[in-house]
């Protein structure tokens, strides 16, 4: 058990959080929420022996393993299955396939195991960290932000994957959805206080709203009370008559709480500006084709769509198959080597996505890098924008060489909110926000009355956006869809996405389980008689063992030194091939349980489905 003791953490006079009191139980799954710039990384290192506590204490068990998804790695093996091998456990260094299967699920290919790690994109480097810290099989993993950089079919398998996860694990993520859906308890840092409590963000979230309702009802009241006592004091306190009565209710007021009004917190607050477009058709394109070398297979093939005046479009799929080259092409930063594209002369876009970041000027500051994006804003207006985006006056005037990776992208979400937009192309908008900022941006999109194409990971964001269409990148290219996010998963999602056509029959899922256990026992069932011969070699090796060493004894009483040599020689034969028996079976087992853990993931998805039909 991990054990916070009315811990403190402070830096210089800004404290992080006080009197922090909780408990992480063993196999407890919990997520840690709470505002950008809240703890919660520092919260992870104090865990992780990083930072130490100004006050109270941190008990962890001794001996207690702890895996850290960290931002930064730096890696020492000459290729990325051996990096992610070299974090498995002492024992297990030769079950490669572990690492293996992990890779696999993360999204890597098989061409990407055999390259080195500081030939992967800084994305997948990051998805090589995360694999780590789950080859590591710790006591205690600790994972800030796990989604970010992969895509919606890997951030599937990893949420499969930390369900099954039987140990401890504290989680931050910006998605409720994704964190929700694995976590038993939730932890919050709100006003410089942690608290803990069972259940989900919405349990948590609900109980302190209505927490700080009541407290701001008490304390209205109590002002009110104070004002009465204090009205009556200032009317009869030069009175002889009603002195002692004065007096008394000094006493009163000297007595009470001292209840401060709550602190306004300060959210991100989207409101795009609309252009007016007469024009019904803001941008329609027509066979669209495109790859970056032409003797490559093409990104985008054929690719056809319209986009309305209110179109709301979704872009989902694997990364690296063209979602983000897909609003390049629609935002003209990229042209296509096939078909066309017409753009609505009047069209006015606003374009989130790393081109943006990478084009912000590192030697203009926050305040001049907005104003650049409508020179008819005043002065006041820009530092309305900035203080929007969580930028104070003071920091309004940081240069942008100073600013985070988070910090450039609210930039350029403020230089989009300068200027009218009749179409939005928001490439994964929500990887630097947190939780409150995300939901923001949901409200601003959903009243936006211009169009918007979204490529995001984030399956909350992707249902409760009223997606009219949706762009599907898999194995087969990109297929555009009349409809939303939740309708493709009713249809099948990726897992049936060679089909765009609705079913005509009710999908027979008590038949799916019976013949998913049927596959199961068939692929289990060979490698445990692979298992039992195994067992059964190694228990005829220890019977000869057993007996050459009794033979052994007896030569060297009979000093019968030839026989010994050749016994010996024996024993060690005998012993070498227990060791490699042993390795065998060690790799036997963990595939069989990796398997199981595999089909009954499947089964359990499918008895969920029967449960609600």
């Amino acid at each position: 058990m991990i054990i916070f003791d009315s811990v403190s953490k402070c830096y210089g006079d800004q404290t992080v959080f006080k009197d922090a009191c909780f408990t992480i139980s063993p196999n407890e799954k919990v997520g840690l929420a709470g505002r950008n710039g809240s703890g919660k990384s520092t919260l992870f290192r104090m865990i992780n022996g990083e930072e130490s506590e100004d006050a109270g204490s941190i008990t962890i068990p001794k001996g207690h393993r702890i895996a850290f998804l960290r931002q930064h790695r730096d890696f020492k093996e000459s290729s990325t299955l051996l990096e992610a091998a070299s974090s498995l456990p002492e024992g297990q260094k030769e079950s490669v396939h572990k690492a293996e299967a992990i890779l696999f699920g993360l999204g890597f290919t098989e061409a990407d195991l055999k390259k080195a790690p500081s030939h992967l994109s800084s994305g997948f480097q990051m998805r090589l960290g995360l694999a780590k810290a789950l080859v590591e099989d710790a006591d205690l993993l600790l994972l800030d932000e796990p989604t970010n950089y992969l895509d919606i079919i890997s951030q599937k398998w990893l949420q499969r994957f930390l369900k099954g996860w039987t140990k401890q694990l504290i989680i931050i993520s910006h998605d409720r959805h994704f964190m929700d859906s694995i976590t038993d308890s939730t932890m919050m840092i709100h006003r410089n206080l942690v608290r803990k409590m069972k259940g989900g963000t919405e349990d948590i979230y609900r109980q302190i709203v209505q927490e700080e309702e009541v407290f701001e009802k008490t304390r209205r009241k109590e002002e009110e009370r104070i004002q009465k006592l204090q009205r009556f004091i200032d009317r009869f306190g030069a009175k002889a008559t009603k002195a002692s009565q004065a007096k008394s209710k000094q006493k009163e007021i000297d007595k009470s709480p001292n209840l401060q009004k709550l602190s306004r917190i300060h959210n991100l607050d989207f409101e795009f500006k609309e252009a007016p477009l007469e024009s019904k058709v803001l941008l329609a394109a027509h066979e669209m084709t495109f790859s970056y070398q032409k003797e490559d297979k093409p990104l985008i093939k054929n690719l056809s769509l319209d986009v309305l005046n209110g179109s709301k479009i979704g872009v989902v799929g694997k990364n690296g198959r063209g979602k983000s080259t897909l609003l390049k092409l629609l935002g003209g930063f990229l042209n296509p080597d096939e078909g066309k594209i017409r753009i609505s002369p009047k069209i006015q876009v606003g374009f989130f996505g790393q081109t943006m970041i990478d084009r912000l000027d590192s030697k203009k500051t926050v305040f001049e890098e907005i104003k650049e994006s409508n020179h008819n804003l005043s002065d006041q207006d820009v530092l309305s924008l900035a203080g929007l985006m969580m930028f104070t006056k003071s920091a309004s005037n940081k240069l942008i060489s100073m600013l985070s990776g988070g910090e450039r992208s609210r930039v350029v979400l403020a230089k989009i909110l300068a200027k009218p937009c009749n179409l939005l192309l928001l490439d994964e908008p929500t990887h630097h926000l947190d939780i409150e900022s995300t939901e923001a941006l949901r409200q601003a999109l959903e009243i936006f009355s211009g169009a918007f194409v979204l490529v995001t990971h984030s399956e909350e964001l992707l249902l409760n956006l009223e997606l009219d269409h949706l762009i599907v990148f898999d194995d087969k290219g990109a297929r555009s869809l009349p409809y939303g996010f939740g309708d493709f998963l009713d249809k099948g999602g990726f897992a049936e996405s060679s089909s765009t056509e609705p079913k005509e029959q009710k999908r027979d899922i008590k038949g799916e389980i019976g013949r998913l256990k049927a596959e199961k026992i068939q692929a289990l069932s060979p490698l445990k008689q692979q298992m039992k011969k195994i067992e059964d070699s190694i228990h005829l090796l220890e019977k000869e063992l057993e007996k050459l060493n009794a033979t052994l004894e007896k030569a060297y009483m009979e000093k019968n030194g030839e026989e010994g040599g050749r016994i010996h020689k024996r024993i060690v034969e005998c012993e070498k091939g227990i060791d490699s028996l042993f390795e065998e079976l060690e790799k036997v087992s963990a595939l069989i349980q990796d398997k199981t853990r595999t089909f009954d993931e499947k089964l359990d998805e499918l008895a969920a489905l029967k449960s609600l039909s």
